[in-house]
């Protein structure tokens, strides 16, 4: 375990979970990190949780060698206008949805390394997937991966994807929980008791889930080995066919994609 201090800024369900993932991963010792966030109860509560401690933005900004932001996007400017001029050599790491990198570095300066990155909803339990993006030279990159490892797998990729990772892995866990949604009524429809029809799907999804990832084998060739011809399971996908169920799908990433670069531009 590295002597490297981390401060994270906005202690909210993703400020929690990085702050949890590192400690319960030995990634960073609960004293080696420093708490802020508006509300001073949730960094208390959470600073008591993991056993670290609380700070102000000020001190929490001049202890630390990482200083990840996970304040909501509205709530940046202000921050800024705080810590700008006081984080030269520091890594920023910034997980605010919507925030470019050359967006933040115009509001703290070019005195600072940027990192953006973005995790998703799993995170919360240590299965998250985020993709991390920077330009030049990071001094503390494989910290900064170390630390996102703790809450799930990292994805490095060039900033300009982050508006379809966004729609795909951002958005994503929503659609599965939709479906999840739509299959348990639909067992109800068929006669299930809801207990019983939300233990089904939920089995299901994450053992198919599994399957998908250990098998190595395409979505599509398991899907085939699933419906046997004139079966029930092709009897339904006829139905996805005919209702073009998959076209949808990615018309809906796609429009989800470009509200992200709305967002991104200053569309609200």
């Amino acid at each position: 375990m590295s002597n490297i201090k981390i401060g994270i800024i906005g202690c909210g369900n993703m400020g929690g979970a990085i702050a949890r993932g590192m400690v319960r991963k030995k990634v960073a010792s609960a004293r080696a990190i420093s708490l802020s966030d508006k509300d001073i109860r949730k960094a208390d509560g959470l600073a008591r949780e993991i056993g670290s401690h609380p700070a102000s933005v000020e001190s929490l900004v001049k202890i630390s060698d990482i200083i990840i932001i996970a304040v909501k996007p509205q709530d940046f400017r202000g921050l800024a206008g705080l810590i700008k001029g006081k984080i030269a050599g520091r890594t920023v790491v910034s997980v605010m949805a919507g925030k470019r990198i050359k967006d933040i570095y115009g509001a703290l300066g070019k005195d600072s390394q940027i990192v953006r990155a973005m995790p998703n909803m799993p995170a919360v339990i240590g299965e998250g997937v985020t993709c991390i993006a920077y330009r030049g030279r990071i001094k503390q990159l494989c910290k900064v991966r170390e630390i996102f490892e703790s809450i799930g797998k990292v994805v490095e990729l060039d900033e300009s994807h982050l508006d379809a990772v966004t729609a795909v892995s951002g958005s994503g866990p929503a659609y599965l929980f939709y479906l999840a949604d739509a299959m348990i009524e639909a067992g109800k429809s068929a006669g299930l008791g809801e207990k019983a029809a939300r233990e089904l799907v939920l089995h299901t999804l994450h053992g198919a889930s599994a399957l998908l990832k250990h098998s190595g084998m395409k979505p599509g060739d398991l899907v085939l080995k699933v419906a046997s011809k004139r079966g029930t399971t092709e009897a339904a996908l006829s139905v996805f066919r005919k209702e073009g169920v998959k076209h949808t799908v990615r018309r809906a990433i796609l429009r989800a994609k470009k509200r992200s670069q709305e967002l991104s531009s200053g569309d609200k």
